[in-house]
């Protein structure tokens, strides 16, 4: 019997190629899914469709088989099959998102249109704080909660602690391969969004012992791999705004740009340094990002301007 994706997958409608990425050997393509015999695209029926692991265009694809661990949540339909092209058989990995959001076609886009944004205490306040209630507000992040309650991906939950769950990101295929770690810690706490929601001794200790327990049980799993060979960082503003922390071996070079230090990333070492120094850090403080001009909150801050 077909699974959910498959069967959604049998009946996506191509679009247009929203991004090629030759280095990370990936492929997101934009079309819809019809469902009730409709033939154009419309914000119900909308899909993306991004593969890893080939270098493709969208005409090399003819047809795709033997799907595996596949997984729905919410929104969100992940698997691996094999990839028939003009010349071979090859295993690959996929997402498909269905139906897709503005902002998940923002994601994926190719965009060369980055602009920097220096958001003040003022405009999270006033224009951020608001984008995210509307955002959780749509239901952007309840394939989220659905992992935090105990509904779906169980079976990838690594560690379930009372204040986080550990399981590894969806980049992460072998556990056995320690040099491409990707580990994500997704804390339950609704009221944590961002690292913007930090601001008492409470919380600086709850980093703390965060720390400590990537250190002695997290990594102890994985090979007793030494806390100075991962990285351990928020990004902001993050993609979804339940609070988590990546936990990336230092030697993946794979997901890179997850990594970059100056567009988004904020080490849990020099998060809880700023804290240390003034508790409040970072609601006083500026934080600086960048945000593809046709995105939700880059428009929402200009118009503030």
């Amino acid at each position: 019997m077909p699974s959910q994706l498959e069967e959604l997958l049998s009946k996506f409608k191509y679009i247009r190629t929203l991004n090629q990425d030759e280095v990370n050997k990936s492929l997101s393509l934009y079309g819809f899914i019809s469902l009730n015999g409709e033939d154009t695209v419309s914000k119900e029926n909308r899909a993306i469709l991004h593969i890893n692991k080939q270098n493709l265009t969208a005409s090399d694809i003819l047809n795709y088989n033997n799907f595996k661990n596949t997984k729905d949540n919410d929104c969100y339909h992940w698997g691996e099959g094999s990839l028939k092209t003009k010349d071979n058989a090859s295993d690959y990995k996929f997402n498909l998102i269905y139906p897709a959001t503005d902002k998940h076609l923002s994601k994926y886009e190719y965009q060369n249109k980055n602009f920097q944004v220096i958001e003040t205490p003022e405009i999270y306040k006033n224009v951020v704080k608001p984008y995210i209630d509307y955002n959780i507000n749509e239901g952007s992040i309840q394939w989220v909660y659905n992992i935090i309650q105990g509904k779906t991906e169980q079976e990838f939950v690594r560690f379930n602690e009372p204040d986080f769950l550990v399981l590894p990101d969806m980049k992460w295929t072998d556990e056995t391969d320690i040099k491409n770690m990707y580990l994500l810690l997704l804390f339950k706490d609704s009221k944590f969004k961002s690292i913007r929601d930090f601001n008492s001794e409470d919380h600086l200790l709850m980093l703390k012992n965060v720390r400590k327990y990537v250190e002695f049980e997290i990594l102890k799993k994985y090979g007793n791999t030494s806390i100075e060979k991962v990285k351990l960082y928020f990004h902001y503003q993050p993609s979804y705004y339940q609070l988590h922390l990546h936990i990336v071996h230092a030697d993946n070079e794979i997901n890179y740009k997850s990594m970059l230090l100056g567009k988004d990333c904020h080490f849990l070492d020099t998060v809880i340094n700023n804290m240390e120094i003034a508790i409040d850090y970072y609601q006083r403080c500026n934080m600086v990002y960048y945000l593809t001009d046709s995105s939700e909150l880059y428009r929402r801050i200009k118009k503030a301007d």
